[in-house]
């Protein structure tokens, strides 16, 4: 199984994202589907099925509070050949988030790729010309659950589907 944690957007936010994506003028390359727009935490690769009750149980071990991001800018990574949208200040319960997690997954032996954690949604891959980003209208986005996320590859190209989801803290329970 192909593995990541990731935000997940509910439809409200889906939709917002989506008419952020129509208002910017794109380069060349392939746009992501609508249904597997999210920002990836955590990514792990492949994981045995037989390791999932002890991945779950590291993600439940997290106690990280909700928050709210703003998506506010978009953003290409060159070599990568990926456009995305992101966050101009990354709020440090997202930080948090992410901190925790990698910490309980090293914890429970899972490996997971150590790049520095930059939040962002992909919007369009295998992008190959320089890509100026346009202002982009902020987007609140409220952040109080993390998911786990499967890459399905089938007939129709690749499918991210969620398998389990945490919620945050909300403030009520601070």
């Amino acid at each position: 199984m192909r593995l990541f944690f990731a935000l997940w957007p509910n439809p409200a936010v889906r939709t917002g994202l989506v008419q952020r994506i129509a208002d910017v003028a794109l380069p060349k390359g392939r746009l992501m589907r609508r249904e597997n727009l999210h920002a990836t935490l955590v990514f792990l690769g492949t994981v045995e099925p037989a390791r999932l009750p002890g991945l779950r149980a590291a993600a439940a071990r997290v106690q990280a509070p909700a928050f709210e991001l703003r998506i506010d800018r978009g953003g290409q990574f060159g070599r990568a050949g990926v456009v995305w949208l992101g966050a101009t200040a990354l709020p440090a319960a997202a930080q948090r988030l992410v901190a925790e997690l990698r910490q309980h997954l090293t914890a429970a032996g899972f490996p997971f790729d150590p790049k520095p954690f930059e939040l962002h949604v992909t919007i369009a891959r295998d992008v190959k010309q320089r890509w100026d980003p346009p202002d982009v209208a902020p987007l609140a986005w409220p952040v109080d659950s993390f998911a786990l996320v499967e890459s399905v590859s089938g007939p129709g190209g690749v499918v991210y589907e969620v398998r389990e989801s945490w919620p945050l803290e909300s403030a009520a329970c601070r």
